[in-house]
């Protein structure tokens, strides 16, 4: 049976979580930064024999699972699904795979992948290509003179544009999904970078939770009509260098394959598998 963590299980959880951080990078992260005081957060761990098996990271209803030796239990997992009515289940390819036969009736998956910056911070951030002036659609502008901060006011227009695309936020209703932008600027926990063409905001790329080391890029879109003029790598790659020069590690996940020159280009290593099982509408 899954238990509640508290305050006492803390250390043993980071440093389960720290034998693999790439594929538990949500669950160390809000672990790190908010321990267990926040009301958004609930960390669920199973143990078998006094060691932790899988733990469960739940945030704002969605889940992270991850199971180092991907030696969860199915029947207690399957049961903690149910009972937090997860809409969004997300984990290393293998651990979700485990758990889909018993779900598909409800849920569909899908796979992607996991990747971060090759260029860890300390080094040369200059060469991790995100301050290269060429790329799709360059115009011979300065880098990054479109990209600006976001302001509190732009969120309600970015969680549109963000909602509008299914695989990247069709289960989130865009109130829900900018109130979740506003606490998290306001806890430093995240922010966005936006460029603006025609009086409207047209490619966005954010961060969802930050420590001092590590950061999660995502949110990242472009509207259909500007595809292909290379804002997408320019708002990420603003992004991915002011994040380096403070010491913050870039990392991301993925789902359209399409996505992969955009991020070796800015500087991510090759993706690993990553699963996500979403529950049909």
């Amino acid at each position: 049976m899954y238990q509640l963590a508290g305050v006492e299980q803390v250390p043993a959880l980071l440093a389960y979580f720290e034998q693999d951080l790439k594929n538990c990078l949500y669950g160390y992260i809000d672990l790190k930064k908010y321990g267990i005081q926040n009301p958004h957060l609930h960390i669920y761990y199973s143990t078998r024999e006094g060691h932790i098996t899988a733990v469960a990271t739940e945030y704002y209803k969605g889940i992270q699972l991850f199971s180092y030796r991907e030696e969860l239990d199915v029947e207690e997992t399957l049961e903690l699904v149910h009972r937090l009515k997860a809409p969004m289940i997300n984990g290393k390819q293998k651990v979700i795979a485990i758990l889909e036969p018993y779900l598909r009736g409800d849920f569909a998956m899908e796979t992607g992948y996991v990747t971060w910056m090759k260029t860890a911070p300390g080094s040369d951030v200059g060469q991790t290509g995100a301050g290269e002036t060429e790329g799709p659609g360059r115009t011979g502008e300065r880098p990054f003179r479109q990209v600006e901060c976001s302001r509190e006011e732009d969120f309600p227009e970015i969680a549109r544009l963000i909602c509008s695309d299914e695989g990247l936020g069709g289960h989130y209703m865009p109130e829900e999904f900018a109130q979740q932008m506003l606490d998290r600027k306001k806890g430093k926990f995240g922010r966005s970078y936006i460029i603006r063409r025609d009086g409207k905001i047209v490619s966005h790329a954010s961060t969802y939770a930050e420590i001092d080391n590590l950061a999660i890029v995502s949110g990242v879109i472009t509207r259909q009509e500007y595809r292909g003029l290379g804002l997408g790598y320019e708002v990420v790659s603003k992004l991915c260098q002011d994040l380096i020069l403070e010491g913050k590690r870039p990392c991301l996940f993925y789902f359209k394959k399409e996505a992969v020159g955009l991020y070796a280009k800015a500087g991510f290593e090759e993706g690993t598998l990553w699963g996500k099982l979403s529950h049909r509408h």
